[in-house]
């Protein structure tokens, strides 16, 4: 906690300082302790994960503790930290083996401590790995570094529909328009048997790279900055943020966006289906259009209004 909260303030502290401060405790055991701390980069924050996300502390940006120099992890080269959540860090790195820009999404440790974690993790990433459509980023594979499962996926270039929304409106048409393009790579992806169990503006990331290339024809409706590819397919289970677990089951996504059934928490008995995902989307579609989500309120009340209130009329 120390090292985190001093890293938070710009502090780099180090592992020899510890020595220092504590030489009761077994050297051996302290180095170990922190340089994995310090590896692990566990800082608190509330970015997205979504690739292309910026907000982060930038005295922090390597995993190492040191300067800001790319710095070699496994057969990829880190190049710098583009967002933290409570699932863990994402880095824009590239792969040195095939000369690419990837983005790996390495979770904390204490995200995945089981066996049944990690296979859950490699279970979720291989099926995410099938979706292959242009409105979902694409997983290429899921390697093992210093014992924690990586994500490889396609680095977004662009900014997120939620960091879109902290700076402005998107007109009625537009935001149709946009919904429309996800719900196509949705309808793709519960054909395959997908469902992402947490669509939300922080998982709709708009992508300049494809707008910039000429691949989309121009459309005069659209007002977003890039075309919308959907992040983190299957992977909703990792951010610490959006777990909740009852007596029912666990529940599983964020609880502005979640629909009825995810709310109340279903069992193996009584699995989520793709419907979980229109309802998230319909939600995301109010917000566009007025602003404002349908509940609001601390988290039990948000559960407590998605299970048992109707949302007010959108007009």
């Amino acid at each position: 906690m120390d090292v985190q909260y001093r890293r938070r303030r710009g502090e780099s502290p180090d592992v020899a300082e510890y020595r220092h401060r504590f030489p009761e405790l077994d050297g051996t055991w302290l180095e170990t302790e922190l340089t994995a701390d310090l590896r692990d980069d566990t800082v608190a924050g509330n970015g997205d994960h979504g690739a292309g996300s910026s907000r982060e502390d930038p005295s922090a940006r390597s995993p190492f503790g040191g300067d800001d120099e790319p710095r070699a992890f496994g057969k990829f080269q880190l190049l710098d930290r583009v967002g933290v959540g409570g699932f863990g860090t994402v880095w824009r790195a590239r792969d040195v083996r095939l000369n690419r820009i990837v983005a790996l999404k390495i979770p904390h440790a204490h995200v995945i401590a089981t066996a049944g974690e990690v296979a859950r993790f490699h279970g979720e990433a291989r099926a995410a790995a099938q979706l292959r459509h242009p409105g979902i980023v694409t997983v290429h594979e899921v390697t093992d570094l210093n014992g924690l499962p990586i994500l490889v996926c396609d680095f977004v270039a662009g900014t997120s529909l939620r960091d879109l929304l902290g700076t402005r409106r998107l007109g009625r048409r537009a935001a149709v328009k946009l919904v429309a393009n996800v719900a196509d790579a949705l309808a793709y992806a519960h054909a395959m048997g997908a469902i992402h169990r947490d669509i939300k503006p922080a998982n709709i990331m708009l992508d300049t790279a494809v707008a910039d290339s000429g691949a989309v024809a121009d459309d005069a409706d659209s007002d977003w900055p890039g075309e919308p590819r959907i992040v983190d397919f299957g992977l909703a289970f990792l951010d610490q943020e959006s777990i909740h677990l009852t007596q029912e089951g666990a529940i599983i996504g964020t609880p502005a966006y979640m629909s009825p059934e995810q709310a109340v928490g279903r069992d193996s008995a009584h699995p989520i289906d793709h419907r979980t995902d229109i309802y998230s989307l319909g939600v995301v579609l109010y917000e566009l259009l007025t602003g404002a989500l349908p509940f609001a309120g601390t988290r039990s009340e948000l559960l407590n209004k998605v299970i048992g209130s109707d949302p007010p009329s959108p007009r």
